[in-house]
């Protein structure tokens, strides 16, 4: 295994536009996707990631157990520069009061396993996700009044 540097999103060849992630469900049933799944998983090592509630609201996902999450993504190249796109799946307690998708993450350990074992591929696409700390940006601030 070796660190390379990718850029973000696949070019959407049907439309116009970029891909940013990849739903676990029907990865490998999209022809965009079926090879890389299988030839070219990633780990995309992050401190944590935003995301936006429907009010626009940003809030922040962090691991409660380490300083760094693994998410699972698979890569491709493009006119000679690889780029990535990260894997999602449905969103467990700690994601859904603000999104109905999170990433798919691996666990350090885990990491050689989701490279090269294709045998492990469906556990680590269906399986539940860890609880993620989720604190909201205090630059944006959601006040709720009710109905």
């Amino acid at each position: 295994m070796r660190a390379v540097l990718c850029r973000r999103r696949f070019t959407n060849p049907y439309r116009k536009g970029l891909i940013i992630n990849a739903r676990s469900e029907t990865v490998r049933e999209k022809n965009l996707f079926s090879d890389s799944i299988i030839n070219r998983r990633c780990i995309i090592p992050a401190r944590g990631f935003y995301e936006w509630d429907p009010y626009k609201a940003r809030f922040s996902f962090t691991s409660p157990n380490d300083d760094v999450i693994l998410l699972a993504g698979f890569y491709r190249e493009e006119h000679g520069i690889p780029k990535y796109t990260i894997l999602t799946t449905k969103a467990n307690d700690s994601m859904r009061p603000v999104h109905d998708r999170m990433p798919v993450m691996i666990e350090r350990d885990e990491i050689g396993a989701w490279i090269r074992d294709n045998d492990r591929l469906t556990e680590f696409l269906n399986r539940p996700q860890i609880q993620l700390v989720r604190e909201q940006d205090s630059g944006q601030i959601r006040m709720d009044f009710g109905s």
